[in-house]
């Protein structure tokens, strides 16, 4: 996960790295090229286990849950404007910040829900 400052809310904000598709940029390149710029490393593989509308009500954004599997180190990619902070967490410790409502964005909130009620599922997915 990382810590990321919101500065349109003056605050920081616990959150699963995320990012907008590019021009002609698949959602997996996508994903791959958002954990290495935003935690500083790259998947082996990704599955993808979810898709969704944020607020379908007003925009037609459209988010791809992946999860990247067999990590390997480089160095965050930053932009100027970005102040993030990579950390490490289990699912149960995640819920648990959900619970305590440190955890406020909602694609994290959704997808970690998602995840904790499928993780048996999701598990023999990333086994087999």
């Amino acid at each position: 996960m990382i810590k990321q400052y919101r500065p349109i809310l003056g605050k920081w904000l616990y959150e699963f790295p995320a990012g907008t598709i590019e021009e002609g940029e698949s959602e997996d390149l996508t994903a791959r090229r958002e954990l290495e710029e935003e935690i500083g490393y790259v998947p082996l593989k990704l599955f993808k286990v979810l898709k969704f509308y944020v607020s379908p009500g007003i925009a037609t954004e459209l988010m791809h849950l992946y999860i990247a599997t067999n990590l390997t180190k480089t160095t965050q990619k930053l932009e100027e404007y970005e102040v993030i902070e990579p950390f490490e967490l289990t699912i149960d410790e995640a819920i648990k910040m959900i619970d305590e409502g440190k955890i406020e964005d909602g694609k994290t909130i959704l997808s970690l829900l998602f995840i904790s009620r499928k993780y048996q599922e999701i598990r023999s997915l990333l086994q087999g």
